[in-house]
């Protein structure tokens, strides 16, 4: 036996050993992503071949954005993204995820099964799809919102409510894009989670206890589709990414994925590459909150961890 002290070292391990797999992942990704990045774009016909060693070439391909006009024009475009990055992910994972375990629930009726074919439909649309229906729809036909950049031309940046209704106006519909194609997604994958739980020895056996069926639903079925809905948020990433740059470039919005279009079509490979390393160093970054997050929702990996 362990003595005085010894579970609350255990414990301590344990989390330093999950903080510790996190960040490998987290890295892992990194150093994967940036160097099959730096790789294309030695093999592209426009570069010209460098005879210095690569790993030289490879500090001054990182460095290069951040010494050069490029960087102060990639840092005036972050705040753009991550506001409606943010907001449009929190809506898609909030509301998709109260909606497919709606969607999943015992007893459904006609309704729940008609609402069933707008959420498909949702799901199997590009983000930028949505954009410009929406734009058709509430900024062309309807006339209610702006249909693209951040803020109007004839802003005179007197009042500051003004000045925030006018961001917000602007930012409505791209946050709306992101967010009815993730709502889509994390319905559909919440309700099949959901289902699959709902055959389980332990739900049988909540029912054998004389569960009312909303508490064992809410325990039994809902609470354990959590944690792997949680990964599915965390797989959903690289789409979520890649939608936000044809959303920002719809919606000509002074992001980061409107700056990289641009710069694309430019042959701004700094510019290109900055982009790209901010990106993939923000997708590690959420991935690692997820990991530290997942044994908090789901006990079942905190003790496969343990």
């Amino acid at each position: 036996m362990g003595g005085p002290g010894y579970g609350g070292r255990s414990a301590a391990v344990s989390v330093a050993l999950t903080i510790l797999r996190a960040l490998l992942r987290s890295a892992t990704l990194v150093v994967v992503a940036v160097g099959v990045a730096f790789l294309v774009e030695r093999f592209l016909p426009r570069i010209q071949q460098d005879p210095r060693p690569w790993l030289d070439q490879l500090a001054d391909w990182v460095r290069g954005p951040w010494e050069t006009r490029t960087g102060p024009a990639i840092l005036r475009a972050i705040p753009w993204t991550v506001a409606i990055v943010g907001t449009g992910t929190l809506i898609a994972v909030v509301v998709g995820t109260l909606t497919g375990a709606w969607l999943a629930r015992p007893g459904r009726s006609g309704r729940t099964r008609a609402a069933w074919l707008p959420i498909l439909l949702a799901a199997c649309t590009p983000a930028w799809i949505i954009g410009l229906l929406l734009v058709a729809l509430l900024g062309v036909w309807a006339r209610i919102l702006p249909t693209g950049n951040a803020i109007s031309p004839l802003q005179r940046w007197a009042d500051p409510v003004e000045i925030a209704l006018d961001l917000a106006a602007h930012a409505v519909l791209p946050i709306a894009s992101l967010a009815l194609a993730g709502i889509g997604t994390f319905a559909v994958s919440m309700r099949a989670l959901v289902t699959s739980e709902a055959g389980t020895d332990y739900t049988t056996y909540g029912e054998s206890l004389g569960l009312a069926p909303r508490s064992r639903f809410l325990r039994w079925e809902v609470r354990p589709a959590l944690g792997p809905q949680l990964t599915a948020a965390a797989l959903a990433l690289g789409t979520i990414v890649t939608g936000v740059f044809f959303v920002e470039a719809v919606f000509s919005y002074p992001g980061l994925g409107w700056l990289f279009v641009h710069a694309m079509l430019n042959y701004d490979f700094p510019t290109v590459r900055g982009v790209l390393f901010l990106l993939v160093l923000g997708v590690a970054l959420v991935t690692f909150v997820i990991d530290l997050a997942l044994p908090l929702v789901d006990p079942r990996v905190r003790r496969s961890r343990g």
